[in-house]
């Protein structure tokens, strides 16, 4: 089914600015010929009534002069004296006193007016057939004019609606044509008028957020400089104490340390800054990464961890090749993140971490997740620990960047289980 153009469409201000004016022409002109045709009527009934009530007062003086005068007949007059008259129609004897409109007899529609005058009841109708004939074609006059003034305003509508929505529309049209990555656009001395005002406001606005962009960008830029050269210190520093020829237990163990935070601190600068770009909607074709060794990796880094804890096994099946183009610190972060929580909410049992085909899941033994937490778990300072955390919202937003789903199942009591569908 071909879709309704968008100017014509119900909702769109072309079509109810078309459908107020159509309804105020049906109302107004409705009233008009309600009001034409029962202001007819009434003059009709006002000339009737004084024509027929001569007629009556002359039949009545005839009738007070002349008992004998019983009936009177003319081409458009019928008049009755007394109710006993054989002449007198049953259509008028049942009628009481009064005048009464459109009293058919025969083919033909009278008039009627009953009254009394010395003491005999006496029966005058007038023919009207000719005016109640000329009634139709009048009230189909006047439906014939509502159609026609409703037809107009539904032309004349859509007509006025067109000059008032297209500078609306060449606005939506221009702004939609903008291109986010742009700087300093300004629009205003494009229209005139009342939209020349909308495009003022809209122009302020985006002299705001040029700002904002500009103060983002430069701290993005500060911000990458100023702590990438400390951890390339901090990195190399730790390269020369891990170099040396058997250095004691608690400095390897202080040197494995300070290289696993070094690096997972890079790895989230990197994340960070990678996230604050805008998405283009595809992997970096660059930078590709294996998810297997970034397994056995940051197993193998936070083996150290589960070792301390007599009760706790952590435990690895590994599966084929699954190369990514992203950047190795984007999966590393996510898989970190769900590896770190497994081993901080797990005192004794199993964390085991598969990868099959394309899906990560790390099945942990542990506490679970609170109720209180679970429906909130992916929100921004959401965490079971005291303080809160980003990780996972972090992990969240970088799964959504790539289109990697990522779940979490949990049960009080019963462990969790996190997967990666990459």
């Amino acid at each position: 089914m071909p879709a309704t153009p968008r100017r014509f469409r119900l909702g769109s201000l072309r079509v109810r600015v078309t459908l107020a004016m159509l309804a105020l022409a049906a109302i107004g002109s409705s009233i008009f010929a309600a009001s034409v045709f029962v202001a007819a009527e009434r003059l009709e009934q006002s000339v009737l009534d004084r024509h027929i009530r001569a007629e009556f007062d002359t039949l009545a003086v005839r009738a007070a002069k002349d008992p004998n005068v019983t009936t009177v007949r003319s081409a458009l007059l019928l008049g009755f004296a007394g109710r006993d008259n054989a002449d007198l129609p049953p259509e008028f004897a049942d009628l009481p006193a009064g005048v009464h409109h459109a009293v058919s007899l025969g083919d033909k529609v009278y008039q009627v007016y009953v009254g009394n005058a010395d003491g005999r009841p006496l029966y005058v109708g007038y023919d009207i057939t000719e005016w109640e004939a000329l009634e139709e074609p009048i009230i189909r006059n006047l439906i014939g004019a509502v159609v026609l003034v409703c037809v107009l305003a539904v032309v004349l509508g859509f007509w006025i609606s067109r000059q008032v929505i297209t500078p609306v529309t060449a606005l939506s049209e221009r702004l939609k044509a903008l291109d986010p990555r742009q700087r300093n656009v300004r629009i205003a001395a494009d229209f005139g008028g009342e939209v020349a005002a909308i495009a003022e406001s809209f122009d302020r606005y985006m002299e705001r957020l040029d700002g904002f962009v500009e103060r983002e960008q430069l701290f993005t830029a500060a911000a990458a400089h100023e702590l990438r050269t400390p951890l390339a210190v901090i990195q190399g520093a730790t390269e020369v104490l891990a170099e040396q020829h058997d250095p004691p237990p608690t400095v390897r163990r202080v040197t494995a340390r300070l290289q696993r935070a070094t690096r997972e601190m890079r790895e989230f600068i990197e994340a960070l800054l990678f996230l604050s770009r805008e998405d283009s909607g595809r992997g970096d074709e660059q930078a590709r990464c294996e998810i297997g060794a970034i397994v056995t990796q940051l197993v193998d880094d936070y083996r150290g961890l589960a070792a301390g804890r007599h009760d706790l096994a952590l435990e690895t099946a590994p599966g084929a090749d699954l190369w990514l183009d992203t950047p190795p610190a984007l999966p590393t972060i996510v898989i970190s993140n769900l590896l770190r929580n497994a081993l901080e909410h797990t005192e004794r049992g199993t964390i085991r971490v598969t990868l099959e085909g394309r899906t990560l899941r790390i099945d942990d033994s542990g506490r679970g997740i609170p109720d209180s937490t679970r429906d909130a778990l992916f929100a921004r300072g959401s965490s079971t620990k005291a303080g809160g955390g980003m990780g996972l919202h972090l992990a969240k937003r970088i799964c959504d960047r790539f289109g990697w789903r990522l779940t979490i199942a949990s049960a009080a009591d019963k462990g969790t289980t996190a997967s990666v569908v990459f």
